[in-house]
This record gives structure tokens, sequence and C-alpha cells, in this order.
């Protein structure tokens, strides 16, 4: 024979389903990204002595980590792409490399890519860099254009993830 829930039993099984729905959320939302951070360009440009750095702190747990290189832009960039060198220290005694990517920053057309309106947002994945537990990781960017000061560009950013 089927009982009725009486109201103790109904504020269990709601306080479960609440739980549960958290839970759910939280387990959902976790994309795996560790660190997440924007610097600000200066107003009169970037110079290309300006080097941008970036510093994560000893990882908790060791493996295989997927860098992302951001920066968002405005309509007074005059260049379709940006040249950027993007040097990764992992330390104490990692790897250590230096590499030139270059962000397009329109399509063939001459659209504008990214996304945003008045601050547009471009993203490029680097190569995928090995970190032991407690070691950290140093990554500096400098542009590389041929021009010595650019301006239209906001903020440069890193996002880094374990996969």
């Amino acid at each position: 024979m089927l009982r009725t829930p009486t109201g103790k039993d109904r504020h269990s099984i709601s306080l479960f389903l609440i739980l549960l729905t958290g839970l759910s959320l939280l387990y959902g939302c976790y994309s795996g990204t560790i660190y997440s951070h924007y610097e600000p360009v200066p107003l009169d440009g970037w110079w290309n002595t300006d080097t941008i750095r970036f510093e994560l702190g000893p990882v908790m747990d060791g493996g295989t980590f997927h860098d992302e290189v951001t920066l968002r832009t405005t309509t007074a960039y005059p260049y379709t792409q940006l040249a950027v060198v993007v040097r990764q220290q992992v330390i104490p005694n990692g790897e250590a490399r230096t590499d030139s990517i270059t962000l397009l920053l329109t399509d063939n057309q001459g659209n504008p890519s990214g996304v945003g309106t008045i601050h547009r947002h471009h993203s490029l994945e680097l190569r995928p860099l090995h970190i032991e537990k407690d070691q950290q990781l140093a990554v500096s960017i400098y542009h590389n254009m041929k021009k010595e000061c650019l301006s239209g560009i906001t903020d440069i950013g890193i996002t880094i993830t374990k996969k």
C-alpha cells in the first residue's frame, strides 16, 4: 500500500532535489579553466618594446594545459592581422618555448572576425603544454609588427585550461 508523503518527507525530497540541481549546475559549468586574465594596453598604443607578462602560480595537479592568447580590439586598429611573439616558460626546470603567431582579425572579404561590436574579442589557441604539480608558468607577449606603435588594441589576455 502506498502512503502519502508527510510534510517532513516533502521537505527532504525538496532539499534533495535542490542539492542535486546545484551539484549538476556546478559540474556542468566547470570548463577546466585554471587561469584567465587580461592586461590593459596603454591608451597611447602598444609599442613593440612593451612586453605583457602573465604568471600562473604553482599548479595543484600536473597535466596537459592549453593556453589561449586573447585580445580585444576597437575599430581604430588599422590592420587585418596581428603578429605576436609568445614566450612560455615552465618554472622551475621546465620547458621553454617561443612561438610567433598571427591572429587574423578579418575574413577574406574584409569583414571583422571575433565577437563583439565596439570591442571585438579574438583568440588563438597555442600548442598544449605539460606542467608538473607545483610548477609555475610565465608567459610574455609582445607584438611583431613593422609599425612600432599600434593603436586600437585595448587588452591582451591569456586563458589556461586543463584538459
